[in-house]
């Protein structure tokens, strides 16, 4: 069962190549196959109009990738998911959430300040209440994006 977070090695549905990606919402219980949200790493420019997160200095496992590049952003668009049939064991390479918070708060600040894809915002919507408590009490300001579209 995939959940909110989870790190997988998978084929995105329509695109023949492998991405590593983040899952970005529980897996039905119902047993119903879903389309689950994601958003992926990738080592390329991405193109104008499409968002990504320059997530570069942090140091993520070189076993995620085949090929790993000096730079690393995460790439989100509303239409990339993953179904989890495509998903096998193996390929289930941890949890952001809870293996990388440091990280995952970042794309959750950078969501929060600078609203990239509905899904994501979903996904960061536990981050956002906490953001929002430490902007009220002074303790952060809202600062530039961090992204890119």
């Amino acid at each position: 069962m995939l959940k909110a977070g989870d790190i997988v090695k998978a084929v995105l549905a329509g695109i023949p190549l492998s991405h590593v990606c983040i899952i970005l919402e529980d897996e039905p219980k119902t047993g119903h196959v879903k389309c689950l949200p994601i958003c992926n790493f990738t080592g390329s420019e991405v193109p104008p109009r499409e968002y990504s997160i320059d997530i570069s200095e942090f140091d993520l496992p070189n076993h995620w990738f085949e090929d790993k590049k000096p730079q690393t952003w995460l790439r989100c668009n509303e239409i990339d998911c993953v179904h989890s049939i495509n998903v096998d064991r193996k390929n289930k390479l941890g949890n952001i959430i809870e293996s990388f918070p440091l990280l995952w708060s970042k794309v959750c600040a950078a969501v929060h300040d600078c609203p990239i894809a509905e899904k994501l915002s979903k996904a960061c919507d536990c981050d956002y209440k906490i953001f929002e408590k430490q902007i009220k009490l002074g303790k952060k300001e809202k600062s530039n994006c961090g992204c890119k579209n």
